[in-house]
């Protein structure tokens, strides 16, 4: 039996989430997508989408490192435009592969395109005999690796 693949969006604005939740649906139909208005990481997903100021208080941290916690192999994304060098320091150590600055044009295509690496790996995971779903995450660390040398540069360079 096959795997159904599923996200987790959190985030406290309901037109970014609106935009995320579309977004991904146009990517990936197949994609079963929980999208919530609350700080709750409850339940099992393959992939996670986390804001990082929820109710004006920045909890992506908090949330990645619950999250990473319970699913050390899952994708997760802080998509936020409150994304400052400290910021994106603090959600790469709790755990986040990479960052989704709303503000930036060119940010959500590379969200989309990590997201389809990924689950283009799940999906060939049963395929591989003895590789989990680390060979997963391995297989798009050069893609996270650029992406957040990115963003991290540009953190620099804007504080």
């Amino acid at each position: 039996m096959l795997h159904t693949i599923s996200a987790l969006l959190i985030d406290d604005d309901i037109w970014s989430l609106r935009l995320l939740k579309g977004m991904l649906q146009q990517c990936f139909p197949d994609l079963r997508i929980e999208a919530r208005t609350v700080a709750n990481t409850e339940g099992d997903f393959d992939i996670y989408f986390i804001d990082n100021l929820i109710g004006g208080v920045e909890r992506a941290a908090e949330l990645a490192s619950e999250i990473r916690a319970r699913r050390p192999d899952a994708l997760l994304i802080a998509f936020s435009a409150t994304l400052d060098q400290r910021t994106l320091k603090a959600l790469l150590l709790a755990g986040c592969n990479g960052a989704c600055d709303k503000t930036v044009r060119d940010d959500l295509p590379m969200t989309m395109q990590v997201t389809q690496h990924y689950i283009e790996g799940l999906l060939a995971a049963p395929a591989r005999e003895g590789r989990g779903l680390r060979s997963v995450l391995n297989s798009i660390r050069g893609l996270l690796h650029e992406w957040n040398t990115r963003l991290e540069q540009e953190a620099t360079q804007h504080p």
